[in-house]
């Protein structure tokens, strides 16, 4: 092949090169983002119920084991209702004093709150 072949088949694949992105190239690729975006994002009430669904029944179980744990300990013998029982509430005798409940107390970090078992 001499020097004006390759000249012409250069002019005649010289129209299908392409150099650069045709025009508004960018604006497509960034509508299509957008685009995508819009659909993967969920909005946050959604996210949430779909947690909170997932989550549901692993806390009725936890909630139902700590009940069925507190009635299996349920001091009868002392007056403790179902009530107090399922809350895990410990009966008050008539010959215990009543206490003023503080945040040390409800959360358990006063060691003077705490009843033995008899």
């Amino acid at each position: 092949m001499n020097e004006r072949d390759e000249r012409l088949v250069r002019d005649a694949l010289a129209d299908q090169r392409r150099d650069q992105f045709a025009d508004g190239f960018a604006d497509r690729a960034a509508a299509r983002w957008r685009a995508s975006r819009a659909v993967d994002a969920a909005p946050v009430g959604a996210l949430m119920t779909r947690q909170f669904v997932r989550l549901l029944p692993f806390a009725i179980a936890a909630t139902l084991l700590l009940a069925v744990n507190n009635l299996r300990h349920r001091e009868v013998d002392r007056g403790q209702t179902i009530v107090q029982a399922l809350l895990g509430i410990t009966p008050r005798t008539p010959s215990t004093p009543a206490r003023a409940v503080t945040l040390y107390a409800l959360y358990g970090l006063d060691a003077s709150m705490l009843s033995p078992r008899e």
